[in-house]
């Protein structure tokens, strides 16, 4: 980090599927499998409510990230 404190070390997996059948293609995305998430190891916000201080971001955020969809051949 800029102040040059250590943060702890971490994986992060995610898959991607697709499947054609004729003229269509299904497409999958999974991302941060395991759920990993710096605010379960931190505040993100420190202070008190009138002045409050932000620390750095350096995990994801959102967690687990699911998504799918179609293309169609013309």
């Amino acid at each position: 980090m800029s102040n040059g404190n250590q943060t702890p070390s971490f994986w992060t997996y995610g898959a991607v599927v697709e499947y054609y059948y004729k003229k269509f293609t299904f497409f999958g995305n999974i991302e941060n499998v395991f759920d990993y998430r710096q605010t379960r190891q931190e505040s993100l916000i420190s202070g008190p409510n009138n002045t409050p201080q932000f620390t750095e971001v350096w995990a994801p955020l959102d967690g687990f990230v699911f998504n799918f969809g179609l293309k169609i051949k013309l």
